[in-house]
């Protein structure tokens, strides 16, 4: 059996020693993160296998990717580029059939999945939790979940059950009972940077995102020209394309909240967060 040596192991972490403030480098090149078992995920060459803290190889290096994240599984590409399940004794446990598979949720444990164009969640044993019967899909937050299907974004919960009729162009919850949805306008913007990546489009048209209760009440109209996540004490985070940055909307008062005009732009946004966690 072949035994590799850290310097033989590139794309991965670098440790230090504890000795003079962690300021001294190992003798090794680099090294691998070992898990509770005392295996570690090493790549050589662009391939990806493991290794146990002696050096041998216990899953070959034959993978476009490998991902550790807990005892039981290892999230893994093979060379077709499709991905599946694998466990530290390089036993298929989710067969390698999807086109794209995340690491399993801790909450919900479930992996969000797409196969043959379509994207859904399934459990460990490989079973669609959420059917694999959407275009696209979000991730899950407060139980829900954004999904698309048929050109038009809706959201389902845990259950697949449907809580927001499909009629925007796009939906993603953010808090509980509290969606943000987008709706194509006729507003276009030229020579925007596209670097940026700020706007979106659809047909040619800009969408914008507002605001919508579970029964789908508009709390904000219309007006953001990014999509956010951040949203607390009746606040959410939108971005004035015109002005160039980001505010808060007040679902009660209606009232707009920049950073003030003194707080260099850098800092303004991280200001805007820090209202929104301060009750």
């Amino acid at each position: 059996m072949k035994n590799l040596q850290p310097k033989d192991i590139d794309e991965v972490f670098t440790f230090y020693r504890d000795e003079n403030n962690g300021e001294e480098p190992t003798e090794w090149e680099q090294v691998t993160i070992f898990n509770n078992q005392g295996c570690g995920i090493i790549s050589v060459d662009g391939c990806f296998g493991a290794i146990n803290k002696i050096g041998e190889i216990i899953i070959p290096v034959k993978y476009s990717n490998l991902i550790d994240f807990d005892d039981e599984l290892i999230l893994a590409c093979n060379e077709e580029d499709f991905w599946g399940f694998i466990n530290w004794k390089n036993e298929i446990v989710i067969p390698f059939e999807y086109s794209y598979a995340s690491i399993f949720l801790e909450k919900y444990n479930v992996s969000k999945v797409c196969k043959d164009g379509k994207h859904g969640y399934i459990d460990r044993k490989n079973q669609e939790i959420i059917a694999l019967d959407y275009d696209s899909i979000t991730n899950i937050n407060f139980s829900e979940i954004g999904v698309l299907r048929n050109g038009k974004w809706g959201i389902v919960n845990i259950q697949n059950q449907q809580i927001i009729d499909f009629k925007y162009d796009f939906a993603i919850c953010i808090a509980e009972n509290i969606y943000y949805v987008g709706k194509e306008v006729e507003e276009k913007i030229e020579n925007y940077d596209l670097d940026l990546d700020l706007l979106t489009f659809k047909n040619g048209n800009l969408i914008k995102f507002g605001l919508i209760d579970k029964n789908e009440n508009l709390l904000m109209d219309y007006e953001s020209y990014t999509i956010t996540g951040f949203f607390g004490n009746n606040k959410v985070l939108a971005f004035d394309y015109h002005k160039n940055e980001n505010y808060l909307f007040d679902i009660i008062s209606k009232e707009k909240i920049y950073a003030p005009t003194e707080i260099i732009e850098d800092e303004k946004t991280d200001y805007l967060k820090n209202i929104l966690l301060t009750k």
